[in-house]
């Protein structure tokens, strides 16, 4: 109980959370040692809430026991309040792998869905929006599958990347089957973000994508089907789905490119695979180079092919993409990248690495001019009264101290922080870029 209440204490204090946050910038454990210790600690408690402190017969609560029971669930929610903020203030993810307890969905049903996974909306600590994705073929009761599938998803737990979809973790408790906790991509993949924001810099989003592509092949994960980009909240690239499809195989024994061509992806995948090679880094440059197509025109590779079946067909008789010739296709592609595209679609054995991808790009940059576009703040704009609600700036201090000591007031406010959860899509945006604009840029500068 003792050390249950210094957690708490840390996590009440301004000071000792902004110390926190001083050591994790500098490269200490401070801040996941505190994760860590935060998630058993709430583990814990819960166990207490359900009556499964210990072996032996359980009974129901007395009356007597009311009062303790009172005191866990208020423990359990600072708890969980505690860990929200330590995310917020370092963005590191959940230590703790195992996400049972934690994360809820918030809808009775499922937003998306696949040939082998459902999305869900769900929420991490009751605070933090995520991205539950229920995998249909591993049930919680084959507990071989299970092992073998946490075992293959462990290398996820170590990819840091700013353009690779943070992974939280699994939960068992959400139904029959494993579900892959995620973070929650506000702005929906790059096609649709592009549309409601025609005048984005479609280089800067074929940039970012590419550098995740290149670190996960630095880390010898090979995506499959490198179509999967979704735009982040501050307009950077996020690559997700990777190496699902070798997880399954592993699992459940299906091949990989079996998977990949049951999920209505054969337009961006590379002839081998279709024809049933593994992918591999050549192949997830072809896809690349088709998502690329699919980003400057808006439209999915081979749109004059209503099936994948004739997908298949054309690909096997050696039919590659066309060069987009409408007016809005010119203002991004020009014969350099176009050439560049090509040489993505060719042979496996003549195709770029990324590393090789991201070079010739670069040599491309100075021929574009359009920086990423983001909506702004009418000073007399209020976003459902939050933004007058917010804390007045300056902080008594300047500087990165300043700033984490108004971001604390900002976010330890209740009313406010679940204000701020209801805001999406533009929305979040502008108020995203007030705290850029007042809080960030005035005291950080």
């Amino acid at each position: 109980m003792e050390s249950r209440e210094i957690l708490l204490k840390i996590f009440e204090s301004q000071v000792e959370m902004q110390r926190i946050v001083t050591l994790h910038q500098a490269g200490q454990p401070a801040a996941r040692d505190l994760m860590k210790n935060g998630q058993e600690m709430l583990r814990e408690i819960r166990l207490e809430l359900q009556g499964s402190t210990g072996p032996g017969p359980s009974s129901a609560p007395s009356s007597s026991s009311a009062p303790n029971r009172q005191v866990a669930a208020q423990q359990c929610r600072e708890m969980q309040r505690g860990l929200a903020m330590l995310h917020r203030m370092t963005a590191i993810p959940p230590s703790n792998k195992i996400l049972d307890g934690e994360v809820r969905k918030t809808d009775n049903l499922a937003i998306a869905g696949g040939s082998s996974s459902d999305i869900w909306r769900g929420l991490w600590l009751d605070e933090m929006k995520v991205a539950l994705k229920g995998m249909r073929s591993i049930r919680i009761d084959d507990k071989s599958a299970q092992k073998r599938f946490v075992r293959e998803i462990e290398v996820w737990s170590r990819l840091d990347n700013e353009h690779i979809l943070q992974f939280y973790g699994i939960a068992t408790d959400l139904g029959p089957h494993i579900h892959i906790v995620c973070s929650w991509l506000e702005n929906g993949g790059v096609l649709e973000y592009t549309k409601k924001h025609p005048d984005t810099d479609r280089m800067h989003l074929i940039r970012g994508a590419a550098e995740g592509l290149k670190y996960l092949h630095s880390e010898n994960v090979i995506h499959g089907n490198s179509k999967s980009i979704y735009s982040q909240v501050n307009g950077e690239a996020c690559i997700i789905d990777f190496g699902m499809a070798k997880v399954l195989e592993d699992v459940t024994k299906t091949p990989a490119s079996t998977t990949l061509a049951r999920s209505g992806s054969a337009r961006w995948l590379a002839p081998e695979v279709v024809e049933g090679d593994p992918p591999s880094q050549k192949s997830d440059t072809y896809s690349f180079g088709m998502t690329v197509l699919e980003l400057i025109t808006g439209k999915n590779p081979f749109p004059q092919y209503k099936t994948d079946a004739a997908v298949i067909r054309a690909l096997m008789s050696g039919v590659r993409p066309k060069r987009p010739t409408e007016p809005a296709d010119q203002r991004w592609l020009t014969d350099d990248l176009w050439d560049l595209i090509e040489h993505c679609l060719a042979a496996a054995d003549a195709r770029p690495t990324m590393q090789d991808f991201l070079s010739r790009l670069g040599d491309l940059g100075t021929n574009y001019e359009s920086p990423v576009k983001r909506p702004t703040l009418d000073t007399k704009l209020t976003i459902e009264g939050t933004i007058t609600a917010l804390p007045e700036p300056p902080p008594p201090t300047s500087g990165p101290t300043g700033f984490l000591h108004t971001l604390a007031l900002i976010l330890g406010d209740k009313e406010t922080r679940g204000t701020l959860q209801k805001l999406e899509g533009e929305r979040a945006q502008l108020m995203i870029d007030y705290l850029d604009s007042v809080i960030i840029e005035t005291q950080l500068s």
